[in-house]
């Protein structure tokens, strides 16, 4: 039969018992490695942000320094790396991106303090020469055309030009001319009856000053 003596020694036998236990598990050192990880990735939209559309990027170089330490890796086809069994300590961990690709933001974390656990989220967005000369390429000018009104013409025919027509009439040969006496004729004659009115308008006007000038004398 169990007493509540008997049943107070085999608590405090158990207690007995359990006390290095305890002890042990106050005393247990902390863990002496942790690990590092993150992706790599192509930031299309420059946020610096691992977005659900974006895609990671293989075969980046990451490497980790930090004291007595100097460890490369690549990443996967996911753009994903982890730097297991890290010593703690302080380390900076840098991205080494190949052409076409290059850093958005930064190229490395400094000073990442790892203390027995893993430190998550050290991520690198990249970008490529293509998507740089996208983002800034000016927007192509809209052409805008005014309006084309509607326009009537009426047409109109225009005279041809008049032209003077020259009519060449062939001179005859000269010809020695007779007049009644058989004797040729002389210029006079053959110009006709102009010279003849012009010498007496002359000899008129003659007349006439000479007519005026003896009168002034009278």
């Amino acid at each position: 039969m169990i007493t509540a003596r008997n049943l107070s020694l085999l608590i405090v036998v158990l207690l007995i018992s359990a006390a290095p236990w305890v002890a042990r598990a106050e005393t247990a050192t902390p863990r002496s490695t942790g690990a590092i990880e993150g992706s790599v990735y192509t930031d299309t939209d420059g946020d610096d942000l691992f977005d659900p559309d974006e895609a990671g990027v293989a075969a980046v170089t990451v490497r980790l320094t930090g004291e007595d330490v100097d460890r490369k890796l690549t990443t996967d086809n996911s753009g994903l790396y982890r730097f297991s069994s890290v010593p703690n300590g302080r380390y900076t961990v840098t991205v080494e991106p190949e052409s076409p690709y290059r850093a958005v933001e930064r190229t490395a974390y400094e000073g990442l303090e790892v203390e027995g656990d893993t430190l998550a989220g050290v991520d690198f967005a990249l970008t490529t020469a293509d998507a740089d000369a996208t983002a800034t390429k000016a927007p192509a000018a809209t052409a805008t055309t005014a309006p084309v009104e509607a326009t009537t013409v009426v047409w109109t025919p225009v005279p041809a030009p008049t032209e003077s027509v020259v009519v060449a009439v062939a001179s005859p040969e000269p010809t020695v001319a007779s007049d009644v006496d058989g004797m040729p004729q002389t210029g006079v004659e053959d110009l006709g009856p102009l010279p003849l009115l012009a010498g007496a308008i002359g000899l008129l006007v003659v007349l006439a000053g000479a007519g005026w000038a003896l009168g002034r004398r009278g």
